[in-house]
This record gives C-alpha cells, sequence and structure tokens, in this order.
C-alpha cells in the first residue's frame, strides 16, 4: 500500500487518536492533526489523501446553538465524502457523518447510554464488508446515537442502539463505537468523567476492566484488517 496523507480531526486540544493513529503511522502514513473547534482552520480537499474525524463530548445537535464551527465541519465532511477520499468517523465523527448526510442524532428514548463493552451485531452486508473477523464486542462511551443517512448501507447494530456503523459509498465510514480505545484511554475517561458511568445502561468499571484484556486484543487485530481494507486503493477493491 502506498503511504497516505491522512487528515485527523480532534473536538479537543489534548485529544487522542488511540490505536488507530498508532497504526496508521506504524504503517508509513502521514498523519497532520487539525482541531477546528479551536480555532484551526480546516484544510483544503487537495492537502490529504484520507481523513479520520474522531470522537468528543459535545453533541452534533450543538452546531445549532453554542457551537456553529460545528456546521463548517459538517460541510468539511461532506465534501470530502463527495470527493472521493476515505473517511472514517468514530463516534462523535460517524454521528457528524450521519448528520452531513441527512441522518439524525438523539438520545436513546429511554436515555439509555453504552458505556463499555457491548455486543455487535453486523448485518449481512456487514459482514461480508468488514465485520467476518470482528471480535463479539467493542468498547463504547456515547450517550446519543445516528440514524443511517439515505443510501447507505448499515454495517452492525447493538442491543440498545440499533445503528453502531455503516458505510457511505465504498470508502466511508461511521462507526458509533470506539475500536480506537486503548486501555490507557479508556482509564483517562473513568477517571475524567466519573459522572457518566452513573447514566442507565453504563458497565461497572469493574467489568470494563476485565474486558479491556479480553478483548483488547482481538479488536487490535480486526483494527488491522479494517485500516487496510480502507486505504486500499480502488483498483484493489474487488
Amino acid at each position: 500500500m502506498n503511504p497516505k496523507r491522512i487528515q485527523i480531526l480532534l473536538h479537543n486540544p489534548q485529544g487522542f487518536t488511540g490505536l488507530v493513529g498508532e497504526k496508521l503511522s506504524a504503517a508509513g502514513h502521514q498523519l497532520s492533526i487539525c482541531c477546528p473547534l479551536h480555532g484551526e482552520s480546516l484544510p483544503e480537499l487537495d492537502s490529504y489523501d484520507a481523513a479520520a474525524v474522531f470522537g468528543g463530548k459535545m453533541s452534533v445537535n450543538d452546531c445549532d446553538t453554542v457551537l456553529p464551527a460545528l456546521h463548517e465541519e459538517i460541510r468539511w465532511i461532506r465534501r470530502s465524502v463527495e470527493a472521493g477520499k476515505p473517511y472514517l468517523g468514530i463516534c462523535l465523527g460517524g454521528q457528524l457523518l450521519a448528520r452531513a448526510f441527512g441522518g439524525t442524532v438523539t438520545r436513546h428514548h429511554k436515555h439509555y447510554v453504552e458505556i463499555g463493552y457491548y455486543n455487535l451485531y453486523p448485518t449481512l452486508e456487514g459482514f461480508e464488508d468488514i465485520f467476518a473477523n470482528a471480535p463479539e464486542k467493542f468498547f463504547q462511551w456515547h450517550n446519543e446515537g445516528f440514524t443511517i443517512p439515505e443510501h447507505a448501507v448499515k454495517l452492525a447494530a447493538s442491543d440498545l442502539y440499533p445503528n453502531q456503523a455503516f458505510r457511505l459509498g465504498e470508502r466511508a465510514y461511521g462507526f458509533q463505537f470506539h475500536p480506537e480505545a486503548t486501555p490507557e484511554q479508556i482509564q483517562y475517561w473513568h477517571q475524567r468523567d466519573p459522572e457518566e458511568l452513573a447514566g442507565p445502561g453504563a458497565q461497572t468499571v469493574r467489568a470494563q476492566i476485565r474486558d479491556i484484556d479480553t478483548y483488547t486484543p482481538a479488536i487490535s487485530a480486526w483494527l488491522d484488517d479494517f485500516l487496510a481494507h480502507w486505504l486500499q486503493d480502488p483498483k484493489d477493491h474487488s
């Protein structure tokens, strides 16, 4: 695979790229990091080959109230995807992709959250595309979910949130779950946001720490395969 210029968008200057950043760097790709909500300019289309947009504590719906700068990020995501560039949106990044193409983002109707390791159920299309060798569970940390945009392909669901992954076209993916989360990230989130662990549906810290050792190796191996698939040259797609 030829090295790619990967544009990373974070929503906090101290944000993490986690396993995704580690693996992309190790594969020889060039990563550029931008935090547009803190005044940095969004890059021009010709300056990158693929984009990865990570999570954040804000809501997509804040673009209508306290964070209007998110509107420009949503427009940038749409332009990037329409230009045919590979796109990976994780948690908030997946919700932004959904919103950019007409989807909605809302709380669970009973206000359930997913914080911990939860079963993921691939659709037939998801199994054939990216989840054939996926682990049973992935790490989650969110209190909102997205609807699938028109013309997108639903790839996975969970018990509490019916939409966990989708694909737009051949190269744009939106994930609700956190495949990038390292053990250090997870423990940092526990310390930073302990109040969120009281939400209905959240798993105990003890259960999460136990599952870190169980699922991290399998998630890491799956992520290797996914990133290679995501960035392969179009002529190599079967």
